[in-house]
């Protein structure tokens, strides 16, 4: 029991981006962040699931995309008070916000070979509708602490009954 808790514990501390989606473009988005809202409201109007395969994980309800979440931006390099949604993940590089998450869609379109309508990079940014700024970062901080916690209580209390 104690090699099965030690191991647990190993693999939740050793960041590892192991996303079993369909795709490789990932957007981590939080459910009330107003910024993700707008998101992904633009990449839905401008038809940009129509062109690309992307997965949606929400992170503030989530846990195990929370922790997608924190082990994606540690595979980036970023420390986590500098992180936040709504992120693009793509070819292991993080993307923060509506404006960069929306460029880089745009490129990604443009790449693709297929015709979009899109002349230049100006008919996305001049579309997206935009927020007043909320610190969102936290939350899948806590979450990724809280199950650590929970994992490390387990152990300690089936430890206490032998």
């Amino acid at each position: 029991m104690k090699k099965i808790f030690l191991i647990s514990l190993l693999l939740l501390l050793v960041p590892q981006v192991a996303f079993a989606q369909n795709s490789d473009i990932v957007i981590f988005h939080g459910i009330t962040c107003p910024h993700c809202s707008s998101t992904l409201e633009n990449i839905e109007d401008l038809g940009l699931n129509d062109i690309l395969e992307i997965d949606y994980l929400e992170v503030y309800e989530n846990r195990a995309n929370a922790v997608l979440f924190n082990e994606a931006i540690d595979s980036c390099g970023i420390p986590i008070n500098q992180a936040g949604v709504p992120m693009l993940y793509y070819n292991n590089k993080c993307y923060f916000g509506d404006i960069q998450v929306m460029d880089v869609l745009y490129e990604l379109t443009d790449q693709t070979g297929i015709e979009n309508g899109f002349s230049d990079n100006s008919v996305i940014t001049d579309s997206i509708k935009t927020e007043e700024p909320r610190s969102n970062g936290l939350l899948p901080l806590i979450a990724s602490v809280g199950a650590i916690l929970l994992l490390v209580a387990g152990g300690y209390l089936s430890f206490q009954k032998k």
